[in-house]
């Protein structure tokens, strides 16, 4: 088939940026996803991913080692409006129209006020309905529930969003999808060895003498509570955060580090004696699968979305994330090897499992079943 014959789907990846969060996650595994099909069938479709600028001029050489001119392989666009900046809601619909769209998929809650096309959302959560400003919970009542409900299908990161999803929307069941997240298929392969000195070189670390939270600042993060569970356990072993935070950065033994490329996160997870994840929300939270994907032992708060797409991990300690004294005295545990790292850690044979349940491929063969269905 001709490319010029394709219908175009257009997927916005403006947050793909250094300091990937876990819709920027998203959207790489996806456009790797959708190549890794499209090496092996030809899609009937021609994706275009529409990126900022001056972030992919500069690191999307980080992003895809193999060929850092396209996205994962497709075609790109430029577009100057940052993402969730507001000359989007003019920029997107005009790039649109330029491109010819078939369909659009807002990969995360940027929404506009006009689409000239059939469009898809993924909703990860709404958190911002929980812990946002009232500016943020406006923006979802305002533009986000409006856009959503144009649209022709709502997708979604995990069972407990959807269920958020669909009473918040009051939509039926058939049109909010759950595609779950999915791993990066680098995390199979060995790190080199020269590769993991050099980053606990540069960050003055030891392999498996530090504990580790990849997460960030925001209140549902619920960090300053792992902070001073941390403080009042008197542990010896480092506490790293993956942000920085001036009051963080003056408690004893605590360690924030910032602009941490992908392979610095990689290692970091795969090294640490424990990774801590103690959020009181997530539409899924995917660092402590990842951790676990790795073999590094996992310490996480028991909520909903945890405990779904942790499921098969049965070497996942699971603590209420109220509750200071039983965080307290995981970190002591921990700590003096009393917890029992050894038995947390992942086996083979359950990291298998979560690398079949969170196939990168398997995930965007649903997605790209989506775009077929309405294209």
């Amino acid at each position: 088939m001709s490319l010029k014959k394709k219908p175009k789907i257009i997927i916005d990846a403006r947050m793909v940026a250094p300091a990937l969060n876990g819709i920027a996650r998203y959207v790489l595994l996806l456009g790797k996803g959708l190549a890794k099909i499209n090496q092996e069938k030809e899609l009937p479709y021609e994706p275009i991913f529409l990126v900022n600028k001056y972030y992919f001029e500069k690191y999307s050489n980080e992003f895809f080692y193999e060929n850092p001119n396209s996205f994962a392989g497709f075609q790109y666009e430029y577009v100057k409006a940052s993402f969730l900046n507001l000359p989007e809601v003019l920029e997107i619909p005009y790039v649109l129209k330029k491109l010819k769209a078939n369909l659009y998929h807002s990969t995360s809650f940027s929404s506009l006020l006009y689409c000239p096309c059939p469009h898809i959302i993924t909703l990860h959560d709404l958190n911002h309905l929980q812990y946002g400003s009232w500016v943020k919970k406006k923006y979802y009542e305002i533009f986000v529930k409006r856009f959503a409900l144009k649209a022709k299908q709502v997708t979604t990161v995990s069972e407990f969003s959807k269920k958020e999803i669909m009473s918040w929307l009051k939509i039926a069941e058939d049109k909010t999808l759950n595609f779950s997240e999915a791993l990066d298929e680098e995390i199979k392969k060995p790190i080199p060895l020269e590769n993991i000195q050099k980053t606990m070189q540069k960050f003055n670390l030891l392999p498996k003498e530090f504990f580790f939270c990849l997460s960030n600042s925001k209140p549902h993060k619920n960090v300053d509570f792992l902070v001073k569970a941390y403080t009042e356990s008197k542990t010896q072993t480092p506490l790293v955060l993956s942000f920085s935070k001036e009051r963080l950065q003056k408690t004893e033994g605590v360690r924030c580090l910032t602009k941490l490329s992908e392979l610095d996160v990689k290692i970091l997870l795969s090294q640490a004696k424990a990774v801590f994840f103690p959020s009181l929300y997530e539409g899924f939270g995917l660092p402590p699968l990842e951790a676990a994907a790795f073999g590094t032992p996992v310490i996480v708060s028991n909520i909903e979305p945890h405990l779904e797409g942790l499921s098969d991990l049965k070497e996942t300690l699971f603590l209420d994330p109220t509750c200071l004294e039983v965080w307290v005295s995981a970190f002591q545990q921990a700590d003096q090897n009393r917890i029992n790292p050894v038995s947390l850690q992942t086996t083979q044979e359950t990291r298998q499992t979560i690398f079949e349940r969170y196939d990168m491929t398997k995930f965007a063969q649903k997605m790209s079943g989506i775009y077929e269905k309405y294209l």
